[in-house]
C-alpha cells in the first residue's frame, strides 16, 4: 500500500510538471520492446501451462464464490490465453501487427487530461498516506 501511494505520488507530480519535461520523459518511456512474439515463442509452453493452471485454479475459487463476478471473468481469459498459447502458438503476430496499426495513441488522450489526471493521482497518494496513518495509529 506504501508502494501504491509513492507511485501514485510520483506521477502525479509528474504529470503536474510543464509539458517540455513530461515529453522529454515521454520519449525515453516510449521505446518499443523489438519482437516480443519471437521472445513469447520460446517460453510458450511453460507459459501456456502456468496460464491454464491459473485459468482453472480462478475458476475454482469462481465456483466457490459465486458473488464474485470478476474471478469468472479473469479465470476464464486466462484459461483462453493459456489454451492459445499451447495450441496455436502463432496467434500473437497477427495480434501485435494489429496493435501496431491502432492511430489513436494513450499519449494524446494523456494530454488532453494531465492536469486533472495528476490531481487525481495526488489526492489517491493522499487518501492512501491518511489511510495507512489511521491504520498504524
Amino acid at each position: 500500500m506504501i508502494f501504491a501511494g509513492v507511485v501514485a505520488f510520483l506521477f502525479g507530480l509528474l504529470l503536474l510538471l510543464p509539458g517540455e519535461i513530461f515529453f522529454k520523459r515521454s520519449d525515453k518511456l516510449n521505446l518499443s520492446i523489438p519482437f516480443p512474439e519471437q521472445k513469447m515463442k520460446a517460453i510458450r509452453i511453460p507459459l501456456g501451462i502456468l496460464l491454464l493452471i491459473v485459468g482453472i485454479w480462478n475458476l475454482v475459487i469462481a465456483f466457490y464464490y459465486p458473488q464474485i463476478k470478476f474471478l469468472h471473468f479473469s479465470g476464464l481469459t486466462t484459461l483462453i490465453f493459456g489454451l492459445l498459447y499451447l495450441f496455436v502458438p502463432d496467434w500473437l503476430i497477427p495480434l501485435a501487427s494489429f496493435s501496431d496499426q491502432i492511430i489513436f495513441s494513450t499519449d494524446e488522450l494523456l494530454i488532453k487530461v494531465k492536469k486533472t489526471t495528476g490531481i487525481i493521482l495526488l489526492l489517491a497518494s493522499f487518501y492512501i498516506a491518511y489511510s495507512l496513518y489511521l491504520l498504524v495509529g
